[in-house]
C-alpha cells in the first residue's frame, strides 16, 4: 500500500530537463510559449486542485469496492455451521 503510494507520487513529479550524470535528456524539445501558441498546445499539467481530486476519488472507489468484496464475502458464511 505505502509502496504504491510513493511510486504514484514519484510518477508524477516532473522528469529533470537539464543534463544530469547519465548525459543529456534524449529526444527532448523545449517548446516556449510562443511556440506553443503557434502549434495550438494546451498545457498538460494537471493542477493541483485535479490532483487531489482524482487521489480522493480513487480513495473513495477503492473503499467502497472493498467494502462491496468483504460484504459478499461475509454472505456466504454460515455463523452457526461455521461452513
Amino acid at each position: 500500500m505505502i509502496g504504491t503510494i510513493i511510486l504514484l507520487i514519484l510518477m508524477a513529479l516532473p522528469g529533470e530537463s537539464q543534463p544530469n550524470r547519465f548525459g543529456p535528456p534524449n529526444g527532448q524539445v523545449v517548446v516556449t510559449k510562443q511556440m506553443a501558441r503557434e502549434l495550438g498546445l494546451i498545457d498538460t499539467t494537471p493542477s493541483m486542485g485535479l490532483t487531489a481530486g482524482l487521489f480522493c476519488a480513487i480513495f473513495v472507489l477503492w473503499f467502497l469496492v472493498d467494502k462491496l468484496l468483504m460484504t459478499q464475502c461475509d454472505v456466504g458464511y454460515d455463523v452457526v455451521n461455521n461452513s
